[in-house]
């Protein structure tokens, strides 16, 4: 009788299904993380493109005589801030860029509201919101 060289059929489907096992139970962690840093990622830039834009109101605001708010539009020495179709427009030029929606409030006559709500690609609604003290 001669000796088998090699490995039966039976022996490497074995084989593999086990390595199968073995690499799906490694790799969907790794898969899951990617996605993860992916949303968090993602979610960062909102928040920095939405803080950007509060920045940006808060110094006009503060640099401005006269201010006055219209319900979502805020008027600033007679040039009009508003969102339109999810940018920030001074006047009719873009002056930030994103996916805004701009919400102004008079709280008193020397206090306003300023709200940014951005969404992500999933609709998830991010909200940031300052109250300013007009000078």
């Amino acid at each position: 009788m001669k000796t088998a060289r090699g490995f039966a059929l039976v022996e490497l489907l074995v084989v593999l299904a086990i390595l199968g096992v073995v690499l799906a139970v490694i790799f969907t962690p790794i898969s899951n993380s990617f996605k993860y840093f992916g949303f968090q990622s993602e979610k960062t830039n909102i928040i920095i493109d939405a803080r950007t834009a509060m920045d940006y109101l808060t110094r006009e605001i503060r640099k401005a005589d006269i201010v006055n708010t219209e319900g979502n539009t805020l008027i600033l020495d007679d040039i009009v801030y508003r969102s339109e179709e999810g940018k920030l427009l001074k006047g009719n030029e873009i002056a930030v860029e994103g996916n805004y929606q701009l919400f102004v409030e008079a709280v008193t006559s020397r206090d306003i509201k300023v709200e940014i709500l951005v969404k992500d690609g999933n609709g998830e609604e991010y909200r940031l919101a300052s109250v300013l003290k007009i000078r």
